[in-house]
């Protein structure tokens, strides 16, 4: 998008595209959100805030009612997204296909879950998961207000060749990804197709946007990966590193304990200290942990902050905080991010 270009609809007047996509992602964040609360998220003037906040209510993007506080005075209005805009993901990266429903804030409202028939190929089966996906969102929601949909893959996507490269899921490895989507489903919104670990790489964006730094890490198997992020790195552009190749004590690596290991205590401690290693040599203000091979992150994300504070009490060093997402629904949530974004600008600011 151009700098300073001038939005094409009227009822944004002369405001940025950038403010109208910042004030919109801000205003559909919470179920009921003030004009402060928006301003003070976005650093845009209050002014600025309601006439685009203005142009969204005359669009019905937003809805707006008076707050519930129950304290005496004056109510305050507050906003929220529209009801009737959803968005469809495709998530190829479970076992068992799913299809989530989100609304405007990224709340999955429904889901449906493919079961997989081993009698049928791999291709009949992804034929059936996109036709019976398809018609289970078309029976749900209008399809004609949905901003689009996103397919999670387990591995790099390719588009030229429509296939998944080093797929984490052998039964898709060939298949015509979305050929068959737009085949066998209602087709008309053209699927966003990424790995499915750009999506997760999204929890670090607010700590880069304040100038700190960020240490994603992947726990899945075969190996486990991180990617160490800066102030101005670009997650479309990240490198991953492989922990195996990292030495953790004793010639040992965090693959042999996390992948290979069935005690969870010495995983957790050679994890632990490999981030410890880590951010004793670079800064890292967050770590974001995700992955399959915890199925409670959060739990995980817990033991590895209490590790690392007893690491840390004799250097008397600043701990970053440990971030534990739940790999599917990290995936979902920013996937759906990534849809109402560019639904946002290419049918509301039309860029």
């Amino acid at each position: 998008m151009a700098e300073g270009r001038r939005v094409v609809r009227s009822e944004f007047g002369n405001q940025k595209p950038e403010s109208v996509l910042d004030i919109f992602c801000a205003a559909t964040s919470k179920s009921r959100i003030s004009r402060a609360e928006i301003a003070k998220m976005t650093g845009l003037s209050v002014v600025t805030v309601g006439k685009v906040v203005d142009a969204l209510l005359s669009l019905k993007i937003l809805r707006q009612t008076t707050s519930l506080d129950p304290a005496p005075g004056r109510k305050s209005r507050v906003l929220s997204a529209a009801g009737g805009l959803n968005i469809v993901v495709f998530n190829l990266a479970t076992p068992s296909y799913t299809v989530h429903i989100c609304d405007l804030m990224q709340h999955t409202v429904d889901t449906y879950t493919y079961h997989y028939n081993a009698d049928y190929f791999p291709d009949e089966n992804l034929h059936f998961f996109f036709e019976q996906g398809a018609k289970y969102a078309s029976e749900k929601i209008q399809i004609q207000k949905c901003c689009g949909c996103a397919i999670l893959t387990p591995g790099d996507y390719d588009d030229y060749t429509d296939r998944i490269l080093f797929s984490r899921n052998p039964r898709l490895s060939g298949l015509a990804i979305s050929s068959i989507f737009e085949k066998y489903s209602f087709g008309t919104m053209p699927p966003l197709i990424r790995d499915i670990r750009r999506f997760t790489l999204d929890a670090a964006l607010t700590t880069l946007h304040k100038g700190g730094s960020a240490l994603c890490v992947f726990l899945e198997q075969p190996q486990i990966t991180s990617c160490y992020l800066r102030r101005g790195d670009s997650t479309q552009d990240a490198r991953f590193c492989h922990f195996g190749n990292l030495n953790v004590g004793n010639g040992r690596t965090v693959e042999d304990f996390v992948c290979r290991s069935k005690n969870v205590d010495a995983a957790l401690d050679a994890l632990t200290r490999t981030l410890y290693w880590i951010f004793s040599a670079v800064h890292v203000d967050k770590i974001v942990l995700t992955g399959s091979l915890y199925t409670d992150a959060g739990a995980l994300a817990l033991l590895i902050g209490e590790r690392l504070t007893e690491l840390l009490q004799e250097e008397n060093a600043r701990l970053p905080e440990v971030l534990g997402m739940k790999y599917i629904s990290a995936g979902v949530n920013s996937a759906a991010v990534a849809v109402k974004k560019n639904w946002f600008l290419t049918n509301v600011l039309q860029e």
